[in-house]
């Protein structure tokens, strides 16, 4: 029991005021059996002046008191913004219906009774103190999230767009590897899902910012330019070699180097790469003369690498070493939350691109594209509505703005006798899970087939035939 500052700043501090020495002594003594610190003030004076030399995890505060009560007490420290979130538990014999919630109204978040039962004291103040944590977590990623948009924002603009889980996962994670310059990152992710967009938020928010993003499509390169275009060449090292050229590796020195579909390397130039990530050096062709690199290496890929590797199409240290921080981006489909958002700043984006008024969007449009695939991903949504905003005739885009996206069946529904249904299984789930077994079994298990039948892409049923286990 002290009445001085905290010291142990690995426990949890909880300050108690009350004038009763005997209730001090034996709360104290059960708190700091229970592993926590705690420090005591016999007065509301004295404790006032002690939370301005040491903030407490927790406050315990008798309400009877002299001189000044524990409601005068609460009020001064919620009026503090050093104390006001401080979780504050009132010590009473008061429980009548009132003084509870004059305690309730002046900041306090829970009380407990006197005489005390001390289990049911540790149990509130284990919740509080675990809810407080919580809190201060929640904040710090919230801050952090507000705090990486905005400098996103900043740099490449509103392109990286998510209000889902896994897109704010997404950009945490970007601003976590981004504070690391040299560390390589490898962005996975089906086509269209934007992961030359992540690459140049992580360079965005990462200390190289101030030096080149340089973009190479690892698929366009023939073998033959591959180390002239990688790594340069000196004038005259080859026929067309007109002049002295810096290599890719050169131009991003001190920045960023986007590998994009990596996989598509051909594997004798996988090795050559590799090389230089690990000396850190470039020769171009046609000298002999070695050229330190300092360059972040983020690469990305639309296929299965590990599944490569197996089949002798990757090298194993080459994965090894562009992957020491991987970032996979889920497709769309499995995050519909970002649709609308997406709409909404891709609509207003066209529309001023292409000088017309749009200012709304039907919503019929999101509830139909909500349920679409999307097997282009966010790639695939930008087209559809750049072709809505040049069909659209009005202010206002609707579903009529989407004439090639297969929304309709062309397949009446059958008709139903009501009398028929009065001991059907009414559960959703069920009901599917027949319909694509049904659709199956008519398509003799063409799965192309069953997919015309239920009217959904071949991708949405067979995350259907996956969710119900009918392979």
């Amino acid at each position: 029991m002290k009445n001085q500052k905290f010291a142990d700043y690995n426990k949890q501090h909880i300050l108690i005021i009350d004038d009763e020495p005997i209730n001090l002594k034996i709360l104290s003594r059960k708190l700091e059996t229970e592993g926590y610190e705690v420090i005591v003030a016999s007065s509301g004076e004295t404790a006032l002046h002690l939370v301005k030399q040491s903030l407490p995890d927790l406050i315990l505060l008798d309400i009877m008191m002299p001189e000044m009560d524990g409601y005068e007490v609460c009020r001064k420290l919620k009026e503090s913004i050093q104390t006001a979130e401080i979780p504050l538990i009132f010590l009473t014999s008061k429980t009548n219906t009132e003084d509870v919630i004059k305690g309730f109204e002046l900041g306090a978040v829970d009380y407990v009774g006197k005489p005390f039962k001390h289990l049911e004291l540790l149990a509130r103040v284990k919740t509080h103190l675990k809810l407080r944590s919580t809190e201060n977590q929640l904040q710090k990623m919230e801050l952090n999230y507000s705090l990486i948009n905005r400098e996103l924002l900043d740099n490449i603009g509103p392109e990286i767009i998510g209000t889902s889980n896994k897109m704010q996962d997404i950009i945490n994670l970007m601003g976590k590897v981004a504070k690391y310059p040299d560390t390589s990152v490898l962005i996975t992710g089906e086509s269209g899902t934007g992961k030359e967009l992540i690459a140049r938020g992580i360079h965005a928010l990462s200390p190289r910012v101030k030096n080149y993003f340089y973009a190479v499509n690892c698929s366009a390169i023939p073998e033959s330019l591959f180390e002239s275009e990688f790594f340069g060449h000196k004038k005259g090292a080859f026929t067309g070699a007109e002049d002295h050229r810096s290599g890719m590796f050169e131009i991003a020195d001190k920045g960023t180097l986007f590998l994009d579909e990596i996989a598509d390397m051909k594997l004798a130039l996988q090795g050559k790469l590799l090389r230089v990530l690990e000396e850190k050096k470039v020769t171009r062709v046609g000298t002999h003369k070695e050229i330190p690199v300092d360059v972040r290496v983020i690469s990305a890929t639309n296929q299965d690498i590990p599944g490569l590797l197996s089949e002798k199409g990757f090298r194993l240290d080459l994965y090894h070493r562009l992957n020491t921080f991987e970032i996979n981006i889920p497709p769309l489909r499995n995050r519909p939350q970002d649709i609308s958002p997406l709409v909404e700043y891709y609509t207003k984006k066209i529309s001023l691109r292409l000088k017309k008024k749009i200012t709304d969007v039907d919503e019929k449009v999101y509830e139909i594209l909500q349920d679409y695939d999307f097997p282009g991903n966010v790639r695939e949504l930008k087209n559809f509505i750049e072709k809505a905003v040049i069909l659209c005739d009005s202010n206002k885009i609707t579903i009529n703005d989407f004439p090639n996206l297969n929304l309709h069946s062309d397949t009446p529904f059958p008709k139903i006798d009501p009398a028929s249904m009065q001991n059907a299984d009414f559960n959703l789930d069920n009901m599917e899970k027949n319909l694509v077994s049904l659709a199956l079994k008519k398509a003799d298990y063409n799965k192309s087939q069953a997919a015309q039948l239920l009217n959904i892409t071949r991708q949405a049923l067979d995350r259907r035939i996956k969710k119900y286990d009918l392979e």
